[in-house]
């Protein structure tokens, strides 16, 4: 500031006084008062003072200013103010110099020059002030533009607030500073001010563009599918675009200020849907709406069946929301053989715990995080009846087999049968005692009105006996020595001969007429416990371990037919396996059964042992009219044996 001595407006004061005419005088000179100095909003400093003129007529009003407290040096004159209602006061807009002390006092020219007290104050600098913007309104993440005075004072960074809401600066300078609206704004309408120094701008009025959503593009789609809406007022900053269907953030791909491209979230729901965008503190819902697809059941190929079955299910969107696509009857899960987006054959499967009742379930589909409506009904019919259980439970490794409507068992400690009535329900001694020796795990083949009780083994090992037992003349029959032995066997009959195969890999086979042993070729391999043979289609196979093999009649010879999963494990009992109502069956692991599909070369798990600690029991079976009975007799928890079950899917 640039103050000059005031000696010489002093003297033309003086001699602008002494030429005046004399007049009548006042009695009371008038009086002056110093206010304090005002500094406003902007840092605009105002001095003041008041007066008493007590009559007395004011030719002049004015203010000096000074850095030197005693008014003698580096003065400016602010002179010619009006005085008005008693007093006078004058704005500095002059620049100040920031941080300096400045002091001043008032005069008035009445007759003479009156002073006022000298005061003082410290100019700390001015206020920012905001004159416009570049953009009254605008985006979140968009980037305006202040303009104004006092904006940058080097050092110190300003700050650029939105009610509150600090923006992110790109720049600035004395006129103008660029800034990004803040996404964290939660308000649409706000005012804009700039602080620095702990000085506050005056404020801008500022709103936020609405943004509007019009088209969407498709129209439907599945989880994880890309969907375009286009509209008006976007944010061109992705991240800021928050989009949500039913409550579920969206990933936002890609944005323009007209475009948004986004996935549609992974969810339970399905269905038509408004889309909600939320740009800033401003959210908004689409008029249209978007069909998210989901599984949709249309029909059943049949309401009810047996565990084990197979069902045709048919609708669509089955396989569109993700890699995983799943059926449940019920709270049953079923596997799924085959499928499509159309399709679906799956197994019914079996109710934990309640195989022996029929459950009525609701059918759905469920693919990725949705699940169809649940359908009508499905019946699961029950496979398995409780029976009589046997009247012993010795730990023998019994063998059984039926005849003329009832199954039997050679009980080892009594040389006899135990004969199952099924119309009774009930189980009686039958039959006369075997001459020989206590023995088990031989074979019982029944063939016309014979048993032929074919080798076992006893506390010396494996047994070459052989004896027949005679229904109608309820007689036994010791026979020579057999040519092998074997500790298990399995066999098959095809016209009038029984093929047995021996654990060792031995394969006999014996005529029925001619009471004849021929050996015959090999099989390609030995087993240990577990080997079971079938029929099917005329031809002949047998399974164990984890292969099915084939027997060729008239070239004596075997092929690997197809592999398994069967193994033992470990605590558990050996498989077993059994034919009815020409179906083929393994009950694994003492406990679940598999249902041999020949069409298709596949095992399909069907049910579960009903029986308690299935595991551990061990158990013969026999077929009575389609009718497979599995016993157990014996085991190492009680109450799980001796126990009896009839199994039956027809």
């Amino acid at each position: 500031m640039r103050f000059q001595k005031a000696h010489y407006w002093l003297l033309l004061i003086l001699i602008w006084v002494s030429c005046s005419e004399p007049g009548e005088e006042p009695n009371l000179p008038p009086k002056l008062s110093t206010n304090i100095a005002e500094i406003d909003a902007f840092g605009l400093v105002k001095l003041s003072a008041e007066v008493e003129l007590n009559g007395h007529e004011v030719t002049n009003a004015g203010f000096e200013i000074s850095t030197d407290p005693d008014m003698e040096n580096d003065v400016e004159l602010f002179v010619d103010i009006e005085v008005v209602d008693d007093g006078f006061e004058y704005l500095i807009l002059d620049e100040l110099e920031k941080t300096v002390t400045y002091h001043f006092r008032p005069f008035i020219e009445s007759g003479e020059i009156i002073y006022g007290d000298t005061k003082y104050f410290t100019f700390d600098g001015y206020n920012p002030k905001i004159d416009s913007l570049s953009h009254e309104s605008a985006q979140v993440g968009d980037t305006i533009i202040v303009y104004g005075k006092h904006l940058d004072e080097g050092a110190n960074v300003p700050v650029v607030l939105f009610e509150n809401t600090p923006a992110e600066i790109l720049s600035e300078s004395e006129t103008e500073i660029q800034c990004i609206v803040p996404p964290a704004l939660t308000i649409s309408n706000t005012n804009i001010e700039v602080r620095i120094n702990g000085k506050t701008s005056n404020k801008a009025a500022f709103s936020l563009l609405t943004p509007t959503i019009g088209e969407i593009e498709p129209t439907f789609g599945y989880d994880k599918d890309l969907i375009t809406i286009r509209g008006s007022h976007f944010s061109w900053v992705k991240e800021l675009n928050e989009i949500t269907i039913q409550g579920i953030d969206a990933e936002v791909v890609s944005s323009t200020r007209e475009e948004i491209q986004f996935y549609i979230p992974e969810m339970s729901f399905f269905g038509s849907t408004p889309i909600t965008l939320k740009v800033g503190p401003q959210t908004i819902t689409s008029t249209s709406e978007l069909e998210v697809r989901g599984p949709i059941i249309e029909s059943l190929s049949a309401s009810e069946g047996h565990s084990g079955d197979y069902v045709t299910i048919q609708g669509k969107y089955f396989t569109q929301n993700g890699n995983t696509t799943q059926v449940y009857f019920g709270t049953y899960e079923a596997e799924i053989i085959e499928y499509n987006s159309e399709s679906i054959l799956v197994v019914v499967p079996y109710a934990i715990n309640r195989t022996l009742e029929e459950i009525n379930t609701n059918l759905r589909v469920t693919n990725g995080m949705k699940s169809s409506a649940e359908y009508k009904t499905f019946r699961i019919l029950k496979s398995w009846i409780t029976t009589a259980a046997t009247p012993f439970s010795w730990g023998w490794n019994y063998s059984a087999f039926d005849y003329n409507g009832k199954g039997y068992i050679y009980e080892v400690n009594a040389n006899r049968f135990y004969a199952y009535n099924p119309a009774s329900d009930s189980w009686q001694v039958t039959g006369s005692v075997d001459p020989g020796e206590n023995d088990e795990n031989h074979l019982l083949i029944s063939y016309e009105d014979k048993v032929y009780k074919i080798g076992g083994i006893n506390h010396l090992g494996p047994l070459k006996r052989f004896s027949i037992y005679d229904f109608t003349t309820d007689t036994w029959t010791q026979k020579n020595e057999l040519p092998f032995s074997f500790r298990n066997a399995t066999y098959f009959i095809h016209s009038d001969d029984a093929f047995i195969i021996t654990n060792e890999g031995k394969v006999w086979k014996y005529n029925f007429t001619s009471d004849q042993f021929v050996q015959k070729t090999d099989f390609p391999t030995t087993y240990n416990q577990f080997a079971s043979a079938y029929e099917h289609m005329g031809e002949f196979y047998v399974i164990t371990y984890g292969q099915t093999f084939k027997y060729n009649m008239n070239s004596d010879s075997w092929t690997e037919f197809m592999p398994n999963e069967f193994q033992k494990r470990n605590y558990s009992e050996h498989a077993i396996g059994f034919q009815s109502s020409g179906i083929t069956y393994v009950l694994a692991d003492g406990q679940y059964v598999y249902r041999l599909d020949n069409d298709n070369s596949r095992w399909v798990l069907s049910s579960k042992y009903p029986g308690c600690r299935g595991d551990n029991s061990y158990k013969v079976y026999f077929t009575i009219e389609g009718k497979t009975y599995i016993v157990a007799t014996s085991g190492n928890y009680g109450g799980c044996s001796p126990l009896a079950y009839s199994y039956d899917r027809n």
